[in-house]
């Protein structure tokens, strides 16, 4: 063959690859183009201008959002306060009924003492009627902050409860409940993650409050009031929502392509590797990430008793049209798959990879069931224990005996639509749902493996 027919070869050669590459962005920015406008014509928000405009402004002076900023940031601040914070959160389940260690109590009481003003402040600005202000609040729910304060929050509750004073715990129930609600609205990639996570606090307390003696009729009223506005309706769109943008940020992003590319500690081949994936594969994944969330965003619709399920097939899908790499590493991270040789290399993928790996979260949907039938259980509860002031000394057989006087009727678990269960336990009652592995366990509670058997329930035992 001669010189100049290998040339001519080669020339081709390239130009067919580079007509395939820009065919293939072609048709992905079609694609994209097409898949977003689809988007906006069903109503889902898919830029941050989106997400911030659906919400109305409110006026400063209205904004609890706005009035607890500075209480946060003042208490994280502290650096003695965040440590103490962080080492009772490694922690953080007290044993129902068990009243609070000497060792507790002197960590607790001085970090409370010292933060009280900011404290005062917090507490005045979750009591604002409004929360929300779009155009002001970007991302201020950063975990540090917020989990300092709602850990303080919750410290003043079970010292409440450990002198036996549940007109002081009450109120602070009611603001963690207040805190959650105002959390999950923040358009901030977490949000609904830490509002799920507060409120779980929120919820071991109570359990442990109701273990330490009878609530007042008014004071059941006031938690159950608390409960019922804790949660925001589509909190987990708008985190899908959240997600999909965030990865249209980075998708985009030139700049943020030329920092990762001037890493210094990259070998030239590392360079062009990389190169190399942001022209040829970033093409096919940006479809198959852009698809997969979208089709996550329209799984956060449906019913949410089939949304776990939904979910894991999801995950499913999307692992199978990944490159083997991706999808190996990715799978190390799903329930029921085995971590691939590559998930520790997982960022080596490039920032697609990386905002993939942070949006198919399947266990998203499995923690916001959870939390709605916790909430469910312990609203229950509540009505359990208002019959029991009425029936001093006893518990009721069955839920149906609260209706209709504290019950409109026996609340239903959504999970497998029969009854919401109710046990009588040695010293008091569980009530729970069968959770996501549709087993019913008898009331187990989940345990530090949260993949283990278990159901979702609230406990009321007392001594």
């Amino acid at each position: 063959m001669s010189r100049r027919l290998r040339r001519i070869l080669l020339i081709l050669a390239v130009s067919c690859v580079l007509a395939a590459v820009v065919v293939a962005r072609r048709s992905r920015v079609d694609f994209v183009a097409e898949t977003l406008a689809r988007l906006r014509a069903e109503n889902f928000p898919v830029t941050f201008e989106e997400i911030r405009a659906r919400y109305p402004e409110v006026p400063d002076e209205l904004n609890a959002y706005l009035a607890i900023t500075a209480p946060l940031q003042r208490i994280a601040d502290d650096g003695r306060s965040a440590n103490v914070a962080y080492d009772f959160l490694a922690r953080a389940r007290l044993p129902r009924g068990v009243p609070p260690s000497p060792e507790w109590r002197a960590k607790w009481i001085p970090v409370l003492e010292r933060n009280q003003p900011a404290l005062a402040q917090l507490k005045r600005g979750l009591s604002l009627p409004q929360s929300w202000d779009g155009a002001a609040v970007n991302d201020f729910a950063e975990t540090p902050p917020v989990l300092t304060g709602a850990l303080l929050l919750r410290a003043e509750v079970e010292l409440a409860r450990d002198r036996r004073r549940p007109r002081e715990a009450v109120p602070g129930l009611t603001n963690l409940f207040r805190l959650a609600w105002v959390i999950d609205g923040a358009p901030n990639y977490a949000s609904m993650i830490l509002a799920t996570f507060i409120r779980s606090m929120a919820f071991d307390s109570l359990e442990n409050l109701l273990a330490g003696q009878p609530l007042s009729d008014v004071e059941l009223s006031t938690l159950d009031l608390a409960m019922s506005a804790t949660r925001r309706n589509g909190s987990l769109e708008l985190e899908h929502a959240r997600s999909l943008a965030t990865f249209e940020f980075f998708a985009r992003s030139q700049q943020l392509w030329n920092t990762y590319l001037q890493d210094p500690a990259l070998t030239v081949w590392e360079k062009l590797g990389r190169k190399f994936y942001r022209v040829a594969l970033s093409e096919h994944d940006h479809r198959i990430v852009l698809e997969h969330k979208v089709r996550l965003l329209s799984i956060s619709r449906l019913p949410w008793g089939e949304q776990p399920w939904a979910a894991r097939r999801e995950v499913v899908w999307a692992l199978q049209r990944l490159p083997p790499k991706m999808g190996r590493a990715l799978a190390g991270s799903t329930p029921g798959y085995t971590a691939g040789p590559f998930f520790q290399r997982l960022t080596g993928a490039g920032p697609l990879g990386v905002a993939f790996t942070t949006g198919s979260m399947a266990l998203h949907f499995d923690r916001d069931i959870a939390d709605r039938l916790r909430l469910l259980a312990a609203r229950t509860a509540c009505a359990v224990e208002r019959w029991r002031l009425v029936h001093p000394d006893r518990l009721p057989d069955s839920l149906a005996e609260l209706v209709p006087k504290f019950l409109d009727r026996v609340p239903v678990d959504p999970i497998d639509g029969q009854p919401l269960r109710y046990r009588k336990t040695a010293r008091g009652y569980c009530i729970y749902s069968i959770g996501t592995n549709l087993q019913d366990d008898g009331g187990l509670e989940a345990s530090a493996d949260y993949y283990k058997p278990h159901d979702v329930t609230f406990i009321v035992e007392r001594s």
